[in-house]
C-alpha cells in the first residue's frame, strides 16, 4: 500500500475569536480556488475536496500551531465543526477549558496572529505544469490549525518525504533517484558560477524569469519522486 506524505498549507485568510454566552470560540475560512503563495510551484483547492474526508473521518483535530500536545477540539465530540460551501471551507472550535486555549484566543482577539493552517494528504490531484500549480482534487483532512505565524518551507518538506521514500525503493528506482540527484547538483553549481552576475544584474527581492524557470524544474523533479 502506497504511504502518503501528510503536508502542511497554510493561508492568509481571516480567523475570527468570539465569545457567546459564555464559551468562546475560534473561526477560520479555507478558500477554494484561491491560488496559494509562491512554493516553488502554487496550489489550488478544488470545490469539495474535503467533502469525502468529512463524510468517512472519524476524528479531525483543531490544533494550536499544528502542535498535538495543544488540541482545541475535535470533530469525534463535536467541539470542532465544519460548513462546506461552494466557496471554501469553514471551520468553528469551541475552545476547552485549558491555559493554552485562552492563551491562542487572546493573541487571535489581539491579531498578534492572523493565519490558519490544515495537514492533509493529497489522494487526488491534477498537475497543470504550463501554470505551474497543483489542483487539489481531493484530500483527507487531519487537522486545523489555528494561529501559524510562519508557513512551513516547502522544501524542508519535500526533503523529509523523499527520505522516507528512499528508504523503502528497489534498486531501480534508487538509480532513477541517484540520476535525478546528479541532474539537480548539476543545476546548483551551473546557477553558483552565474551567482555574481545575478546578484548584480538583479533588484534585491524579484527574482528573474530564469530563477522561476529554475523553481518549476525542481518542483517537477520532486513530483516525479513522489510519484514512485
Amino acid at each position: 500500500m502506497k504511504r502518503r506524505a501528510v503536508q502542511q498549507h497554510i493561508f492568509k485568510t481571516e480567523i475570527r475569536a468570539m465569545e457567546e454566552e459564555g464559551k468562546k470560540y475560534l473561526s477560520g475560512f479555507i478558500p477554494y480556488n484561491s491560488r496559494s503563495e509562491d512554493m516553488g510551484f502554487y496550489e489550488i483547492i478544488a470545490p469539495g475536496a474535503f467533502t469525502k474526508s468529512l463524510q468517512e473521518s472519524k476524528q479531525i483535530f483543531a490544533l494550536w500551531s499544528h502542535s498535538d500536545r495543544m488540541v482545541l477540539g475535535n470533530t469525534a465530540n463535536g467541539t470542532l465543526t465544519f460548513t462546506d460551501t461552494p466557496s471554501g471551507l469553514y471551520a468553528q472550535v469551541e475552545l476547552n477549558d485549558t491555559t493554552y486555549a485562552e492563551d491562542a484566543w487572546k493573541q487571535i482577539q489581539s491579531g498578534n496572529v492572523t493565519t490558519m493552517s490544515f495537514g492533509f494528504s493529497a489522494i487526488k490531484e491534477d498537475m497543470d505544469y504550463e501554470n505551474n500549480t497543483r489542483v487539489l482534487l481531493e484530500v483527507r483532512l487531519y487537522e486545523v490549525s489555528f494561529g501559524v505565524p510562519f508557513p512551513a518551507y516547502a522544501e524542508t518538506q519535500s526533503f523529509a518525504e523523499m527520505r522516507k521514500m528512499i528508504e523503502n525503493m528497489d534498486d531501480e528506482k534508487l538509480e532513477i533517484v541517484e540520476e535525478l540527484i546528479k541532474s539537480l547538483q548539476s543545476d546548483i553549481e551551473d546557477r553558483k558560477k552565474r551567482n555574481v552576475k545575478t546578484i548584480i544584474d538583479t533588484v534585491p527581492g524579484e527574482p528573474t524569469q530564469e530563477i522561476k524557470n529554475n523553481l518549476s524544474l525542481y518542483a517537477a523533479k520532486i513530483k516525479l519522486l513522489k510519484e514512485m
